[in-house]
């Protein structure tokens, strides 16, 4: 039987969804945020995916956290909950797939924002990354 590889934007948003709904609600993207985004808002990128041990995949993603108050501690509290979730990640499943877990993530940074101000919004808001690699393979 051929089993393709899983699409680890979708898992990781599926997941994220189960464990930062009460912080986010659903606004946990993959790609553009919609052009008037209510925030907070959560992004996904996948910045690189390879194939690991046989049967596993892993990605490098880039999270991206804005949140709705202007107050970058509160924006880096929840990148650091992004961050904490993505860690206990370790065996989630579904029918389709299993997060094998990371195997590297950096803390929440304000890079490459000097200031931590998002200025491609309207006031500027604050953001902060999360750079996460993570382990996933059919289930």
């Amino acid at each position: 039987m051929i089993h393709l590889m899983p699409d680890t934007v979708t898992a990781v948003r599926a997941y994220l969804l189960t464990v930062l709904t009460a912080e986010v609600g659903t606004r946990i993207y993959y790609g553009a945020l919609p052009k008037d985004p209510t925030f907070p808002a959560v992004r996904i990128t996948d910045i690189s995916t390879t194939d690991a041990s046989p049967g596993w995949s892993r990605s490098l993603l880039q999270i991206d956290v804005w949140h709705s108050d202007g107050r970058l501690r509160d924006c880096r509290a929840l990148a650091e909950l992004v961050r904490a979730a993505l860690i206990d990640s370790t065996n989630y499943r579904t029918d389709a797939w299993v997060l094998g877990g990371v195997d590297n993530v950096n803390g929440a940074t304000t890079q490459p924002f000097a200031t931590g101000l998002d200025t491609s919004f309207t006031p500027p808001r604050p953001r902060y990354l999360v750079t996460a690699g993570l382990l996933i393979r059919p289930n």
